[in-house]
């Protein structure tokens, strides 16, 4: 297994600021349907995965990422899960460009999107979600392999 550490949380006075960190694994390893990932406990982390069902390579992030290419994940990710902890900023917002600019769209605390595809219509059983109307580059295409970065923060 392949591990890459960027940079870890730092502590604040008596909280921990989010700041960036991403760890990127080649595992087929993890919590494939939406069931398990539901009653899962919350590991306050981003997951993305290349292929569906937790396959293929995985990265995590516990902050914002401006370019998911640090992990290899840019313009990969078809299965995407929000595990962060309950509190202020436990969404995330999804980019279509690096730096956090571009199209956008927001997954909340707990949700999983773990089928992607870009099909339209979709085939049975996958999710196609786009990147919101009128939000910049990218307005409208589909998330599945589209993400180049994220930010936390609320939907």
């Amino acid at each position: 297994m392949r591990k890459a550490i960027f940079v870890a949380a730092a502590v604040i006075g008596i909280g921990v600021a989010m700041t960036p960190w991403a760890q990127a694994e080649n595992s087929s390893v993890g919590l494939r349907s939406g069931e398990e990932r539901a009653v899962a406990a919350a590991d306050g982390l981003l997951h993305v995965w290349e292929h569906p069902f937790a396959g293929g390579k995985h990265c995590t992030w516990v902050g914002k990422s401006n370019n998911w290419d640090e992990c290899g994940m840019r313009n990969k990710g078809s299965d995407i899960w929000n595990n962060g902890y309950a509190g202020n900023n436990d969404d995330v917002w999804l980019h279509y460009n690096t730096s956090n600019t571009g199209a956008y769209v927001c997954i909340g605390r707990g949700t999983s999107w773990n089928n992607l595809t870009s099909i339209n219509p979709p085939p049975p059983g996958t999710q196609r979600i786009t990147f919101w109307a009128n939000t910049g580059s990218g307005s409208g295409q589909p998330i599945a392999d589209n993400v180049a970065s994220h930010e936390w923060g609320n939907c």
